[in-house]
């Protein structure tokens, strides 16, 4: 595994996102029915087996800066609505995922890691970075 650098741009070799207790770790995320991901590197997003776009990380600049060492990433899951929202420094990506099948069942959080690197896992609120999601005017 390759260590990242100290400082600067940086697209970490990193999927992270919740799965279903079914999914089958070591397995290929694009095998995997059970698992609601984003690919930090690509700015990809796992959906029926497939990477389709989610967040331009190769744009000029990206919409909501570059990924740095010491960029916090978030998983937002709305288990009422049936939501999983991804975020960049507090900053909430959109949508990736809207389906009803996220309202049933249990969740659990993962991290798939594919260099070494120093990662936390916290809950949102005690981290200063954290915003709440917009929520829609009625």
């Amino acid at each position: 595994m390759n260590n990242p650098p100290e400082s600067g741009i940086y697209h970490p070799k990193l999927v992270y996102g919740v799965c279903r207790q079914s999914f089958r770790l070591n397995n290929d995320v694009t095998r995997a029915d059970d698992a609601y991901c984003m690919n930090i590197s690509t700015g990809e997003i796992v959906i029926n087996r497939r990477w389709r776009d989610y967040y331009d990380v190769e744009a000029e600049p990206p919409e909501y800066g570059y990924y740095e060492v010491g960029t916090v990433f978030g998983c937002m899951v709305d288990l009422n609505r049936g939501i999983i929202s991804f975020f960049k420094d507090g900053i909430n990506l959109g949508q990736a995922f809207v389906e009803g099948d996220l309202k049933y069942g249990d969740l659990f959080p993962f991290v798939e890691m594919y260099e070494t690197m120093k990662i936390s896992i916290f809950h949102p609120c005690v981290h200063p970075l954290y915003r709440a999601p917009d929520l829609p005017k009625k």
